[in-house]
């Protein structure tokens, strides 16, 4: 008979993860639709899905070895994935230095095996689910200085979805 341990998984995912200021701008663009809840607002970089345990320090090293260079986000016009009925706010220019780290990031995921099945980058926040109306024509103007990037653990619970940072790159502890 052999003992088979079971291994712990998780939903993981890389994601620019906003401060308190940017999170309250943010919930403000929240007014349509089924409101994603404020915890919860970020930008998706890479999502990964169920990962074991076994292969998490592996995700931070990756983490660790993409460089990011500060930037400024301006996230300025909603959008709509129609058929998910999901509400976003995106830019209307994506940033050069927004565009490598994803780059960047997927090329230290890709030597682990990993696959961007996801080619086309379009950087969003979604602010709302169920959302059936037409695109908002409302002004909105989210200014986020961008100098760190998370990977992010995702747990479904009774009250929904709760995100947590597992680690944060660069390291604000062990940064210079």
């Amino acid at each position: 008979m052999t003992n088979r341990v079971a291994k712990s998984t998780a939903r993981l995912f890389f994601a620019l993860w906003p401060d308190a200021q940017v999170r309250a701008q943010l919930a403000g663009a929240r007014g349509h639709g089924k409101p994603v809840a404020a915890a919860n607002l970020h930008l998706t970089l890479a999502f990964l899905g169920q990962v074991e345990s076994d292969r998490w320090s592996e995700l931070s090293e990756a983490g660790r070895g993409t460089r990011i260079d500060p930037f400024n986000l301006r996230l300025d016009r909603f959008g709509l994935f129609r058929r998910a009925r999901v509400l976003w706010l995106g830019p209307s220019t994506v940033p050069d230095r927004l565009t490598k780290l994803h780059h960047d990031l997927w090329r230290q995921l890709n030597s682990l095996g990993y696959d961007n099945d996801h080619a086309h980058f379009r950087p969003h926040v979604t602010v709302a689910r169920k959302y059936n109306g037409p695109v908002p024509a409302d002004s909105i103007d989210v200014r986020w200085a961008v100098s760190s990037f998370a990977l992010m653990r995702s747990d479904s619970t009774p009250h929904g979805v709760r995100y947590s940072v597992m680690s944060r790159f660069p390291d604000p502890v062990n940064s210079s």
